[in-house]
Formats: C-alpha cells, structure tokens, sequence
C-alpha cells in the first residue's frame, strides 16, 4: 500500500511511504525524479514549503501518479497556465563524485535559483538525488532536498505574484474605466458587481 504522507498537490508533488521508508515524488514521475527522503524533510515540508498532510493510499505506483498528474494539470489549468514540463537530466551529473555535486549545489543555490530558472535547477537536483554519492550522504542528501524543496516554493510564491499583479492591473482598468464611481465606491465593489452581474444575468436580487 502506498500512502501519500504530506502533499503539494497543485505541482504534483508528494512524500509517499511505501512501507519500507519515505519517497519524494515529483513530475516527470520517472525513477530519476524520485529521492529517499528522512522525516525530517517532510517536516520541514509542511512547516516551511506549503505542503499539506496526505493521507490518500494507492494500490499501485501506477494510481498514485495518475492522482497527482491529474490533481497537478487541474490546478494549472484553474490558474489559467500552460502545464510545466520538466527537463530529463544527463546520465554524468548521476556518477560524479560527492565533491563536484556539491559545486552543482552551490551553483542552483547561487545561480539558477536567483535567476529562477526552476525547471532547471529541478532537472539538475533530480538526477543528483539519484546519485549513489548523494544518497550515502546525509549532509548532501539533506541540502539536495532543501533546495528542491526551495525551488518549488518559489515557484508557488512567483505564481502568487502573477496572480496579485494580475489583480492589480484588473484595478487599475476599474479605475480608468470608471473614475467618478470609484469616488464614491471602492474598485473591489464595482468588481464584485461585474462578477456577480457576469454570473446571474442581471443587476437587482431576484424577487
């Protein structure tokens, strides 16, 4: 039985026990993209990424990813926003040795996490995670998932600024469009009235 432990559904992501141990899986949903995880990550998880507690249980790997493929293309497409497709990382960054991942480290930490090259930074931490290295080392099995983790929290927060930008610009036109009402009533309300006229054909409560 797998069993989703904590979640963040809208990307697809999600800690999952199998009963042998915890896995962080994540889109493309390949053996590459999935990383043993300890306890402690799906912690810090849910106190400091967004992700929520699970508790969905799947029959097979199969199901499990059909469900947050599934649950990860509807939030997209709720937002208005293509589907992210994820990179496929080279098979070279899988056999190097601990000292040269950690230079990949400090560059998505210094390079391409400011920049916000995510898709990148995650195809880059996929295939570290899947290096044998990597996973025999706790120091850098932890900073490897901290930084996954921090990739897609960022994401999440530069969707929330498009999203406010996005309310702000629809603002901005209220005010233009309409300037001595909003005088006298605030640009939410006539918003709220759009809506609500847009929904039920009409401007006066129906009797």
């Amino acid at each position: 039985m797998l069993t989703i432990v904590a979640a963040a559904l809208s990307d697809g992501w999600a800690f999952v026990s199998d009963g042998g141990g915890i896995r962080l899986v994540r889109p493309p949903y390949t053996l590459s993209s999935t990383a043993s995880a300890p306890e402690t990550a799906v912690q810090k998880a849910v106190a400091q990424y967004g992700f929520e507690a699970g508790g969905q249980s799947f029959g097979t790997w199969n199901e499990l990813i059909s469900f947050l493929r599934d649950r990860m293309v509807q939030a997209y497409r709720e937002l208005g926003l293509p589907v992210p497709r994820q990179g496929v990382g080279g098979e070279v960054v899988r056999h190097l040795p601990l000292r040269l991942l950690n230079k990949y480290l400090d560059r998505i930490q210094s390079d391409l996490l400011p920049r916000g090259e995510f898709d990148a930074a995650e195809a880059v931490l996929a295939d570290v995670l899947r290096n044998q290295a990597v996973r025999e080392s706790a120091a850098a099995l932890g900073r490897a998932l901290d930084l996954m983790l921090e990739a897609r929290e960022s994401r999440v927060r530069r969707l929330q600024r498009r999203e406010e930008l996005a309310q702000e610009l629809t603002t901005e036109r209220v005010a233009a469009a309409f300037p001595l009402t909003v005088e006298r009533y605030s640009a939410a309300s006539i918003e709220e009235l759009s809506e609500s006229i847009a929904k039920g054909g009409h401007i006066l409560a129906p009797a």
